[in-house]
């Protein structure tokens, strides 16, 4: 549902990055058909369990071009990185 929101909304991310495990890569296997163009993706394990600061560390490592971005990992670190940045910190 929310893969269909985002595309009917025209919230597609131009890079996906997931977690290796086995729960985010069958999330994104359910959303993926939703994204018309498919977005560039990226498994990464460096993203299991990783916390909110690592999160954002990784995002701002990436290049400019990437202006939309969407991580499935893991909480606490995403739920801590949502709060970061509905807060105002920004990235």
């Amino acid at each position: 549902m929310m893969a269909r929101w985002m595309a009917e909304s025209d919230v597609v991310p131009a890079l996906v990055l997931v977690s290796t495990a086995r729960r985010t890569r069958e999330t994104w296997t359910l959303m993926r058909p939703a994204f018309k163009p498919a977005p560039e993706v990226g498994f990464e394990e460096a993203l299991y369990l990783a916390s909110d600061e690592e999160l954002l560390d990784r995002i701002r490592r990436l290049p400019d071009e990437h202006e939309e971005v969407m991580l499935i990992g893991h909480n606490p670190g995403l739920h801590d990185l949502a709060i970061h940045l509905v807060a105002g910190h920004g990235i």
